[in-house]
């Protein structure tokens, strides 16, 4: 009985939606207590589907802050991404080929190694410390550098290691 009554409730969700729309978010931030609110419009444009760089609003507000904080030399288009791994997959689908050597720091975020297994990249590692890569590691990785292989890109953490929390000690 109960699973008939949930069916029927799912296929009849577009009838009773006028009862079960929200008219608006609130949130309490807090450390100092300000309240932030979505409007019933901005609720609406929300929780739909947007253009695959992410709202067109939150793309211009990031692009004038991007622009006012570190003035671009070059032109760019931003794109926000759901997290971490989509946003690496992405860089590394647009930068590296089937079978594209890449160095990578040592021991290395994984959700880095999951957003590379499936591209069937060739991982070249370079250890790392408190302050990051160690430069003798790199001088020796790429010293014995394959000679038919050019080195395509480096990847590396900027700022903490998430699993290790030692890439750098200053706090982000």
């Amino acid at each position: 009985h109960s699973l008939t009554h949930l069916l029927n409730l799912f296929f009849c969700y577009p009838l009773l939606a006028p009862w079960f729309a929200f008219v608006c978010f609130f949130f309490l931030v807090a450390q100092g207590g300000q309240e932030l609110s979505l409007t019933h419009t901005e609720l609406a444009a929300a929780l739909q589907y947007s253009d695959t760089a992410g709202l067109s609003d939150l793309l211009t507000h990031l692009t004038a802050i991007q622009n006012a904080n570190h003035q671009p030399p070059l032109p760019y288009k931003m794109c926000v991404t759901t997290g971490s791994q989509e946003g690496l997959a992405r860089a590394f689908e647009m930068l590296l080929d089937p079978g594209d050597p890449l160095l990578i720091e040592s021991p290395a975020y994984s959700g880095t190694l999951a957003a590379l297994t499936p591209r069937n990249i060739d991982l070249y590692t370079v250890e790392c410390d408190h302050d990051g890569l160690v430069p003798a590691s790199l001088r020796q990785r790429l010293e014995s550098w394959p000679k038919k292989k050019a080195q395509s890109a480096v990847h590396c953490a900027h700022c903490r290691q998430s699993h290790r929390g030692h890439t750098d000690g200053r706090a982000t």
